[in-house]
């Protein structure tokens, strides 16, 4: 059995991807990660919407459609991250400093960098 997994991978910005690892380790560190709680919501549910962009409208973009289509994708993701946000927001709300730790690991687990094709 292969010990490759296929991926879907979402372009994001630079300096989020650096302060995503950035927080990640600090997580990592930290004797107290919950104290991280918030700084972990805020990056979670911008990494979310950097995926959903990704995911969403860049393809509207690139098929160039029209605005009106665009606008649409854009009113629809913003409905999308905002009840994401929420969500995210209740779940790591109760995560214990384990699992705060737990997703500091995913954070470098997902974040990769891929050559630009």
């Amino acid at each position: 059995m292969s010990d490759k997994v296929p991926h879907v991978a979402a372009a994001i910005p630079v300096e989020l991807a650096a302060e995503a690892r950035e927080l990640a380790a600090r997580l990592l560190a930290a004797d107290d990660p919950e104290s991280l709680r918030k700084e972990t919501v805020d990056l979670v549910q911008r990494l979310t919407r950097a995926g959903l962009e990704a995911f969403f409208l860049e393809p509207v973009r690139r098929l160039g459609l029209g605005m009106v289509t665009q606008s649409m994708a854009k009113m629809g993701l913003s409905s999308a991250a905002s009840a994401i946000g929420m969500a995210i927001s209740r779940i790591l709300g109760g995560l214990s400093a384990a699992q705060m730790r737990q997703v500091a690991a995913l954070i470098d687990e997902t974040l990769v960098d891929l050559a630009v094709r």
